[in-house]
């Protein structure tokens, strides 16, 4: 938990006891605006941290360390503004005079991670589905969101998929590391605690990237997806699962 004080800005606004999504850059706060408005604040974390997280995400997915740098306040409320007039998945930022973000807040959503943990099949397909296409359509637009882990990306009752947290910028190849994240957490998040040779999503996986109308550079996506089930034990488990798709795409795998 970060030791800033999320209470010392937004006079006439009021902390909710509700809870605190805490992250290594940031944290997100619940207010409630004068007017009644549920909203999100974000309070940033030590900027010490950014450095360390950025060279430790590109050596557990071999991505060049020099393509991957923090945005800006501004950058991060432009990008949110563009993505979301491009009519994206995401939620519109605003920047208050004070310099701090805020967003909407989604009262009946949850992170891909617990969503998936629990949905069956047929609940899970076509927020999946969203998340594939909604990818595709952004990269089809030059926008690419950067980090996308399943706690950067909201499951809501009304909305679908809903993608926040965008501190991170991609330069060369980001397109395919966004592709191979959105396939390995989704594979991992539909391997059972007691079968771990196979994914419920694994089929659903090879469809949509069969059937993307980006043409990303199977190797670097490749190059990507196996570096990461490498780098960190506990996905080891979904190498085979991950051949499995590579190998029906007809992508090699010997090139890896």
């Amino acid at each position: 938990m970060s030791d800033v004080n999320p209470e010392k800005l937004l006079p006439g606004h009021t902390p909710e006891p509700r809870h605190t999504l805490s992250g290594k850059l940031k944290n997100l706060y619940v207010w409630r605006a004068p007017d009644g408005v549920l909203m999100l604040r974000e309070v940033l974390q030590d900027k010490d941290q950014t450095r360390e997280v950025i060279e430790f995400n590109c050596s557990q997915w071999g991505y060049e360390v020099d393509q991957m740098a923090p945005r800006t306040t501004e950058e991060r409320v432009q990008f949110g503004k563009d993505a979301f007039q491009k009519q994206l998945r995401v939620l519109e930022p605003a920047l208050l005079e004070d310099g701090s973000v805020v967003f909407p807040y989604l009262e009946n959503s949850e992170t891909m991670t617990l969503f998936l943990r629990k949905a069956s099949l047929e609940e899970a397909t076509p927020r999946i589905q969203e998340l594939f296409m909604d990818l595709a359509n952004a990269h089809s637009q030059g926008i690419v969101y950067g980090d996308r882990w399943p706690d950067n990306i909201l499951i809501d009752a009304d909305k679908g998929v809903v993608h926040i947290d965008f501190d991170l910028k991609l330069g060369e190849f980001g397109k395919e590391l966004e592709v191979a994240q959105l396939m390995l957490y989704t594979l991992a998040l539909g391997v059972g605690e007691n079968d771990t040779s196979s994914s419920r999503y694994e089929d659903l996986v090879h469809d949509l990237m069969a059937r993307s109308p980006i043409k990303y550079d199977k190797v670097k996506v490749a190059h990507f997806l196996f570096t990461k089930i490498k780098m960190a034990p506990h996905y080891n488990h979904l190498q085979s699962i991950a051949e499995r798709v590579v190998g029906r795409l007809g992508w090699s795998v010997a090139s890896v």
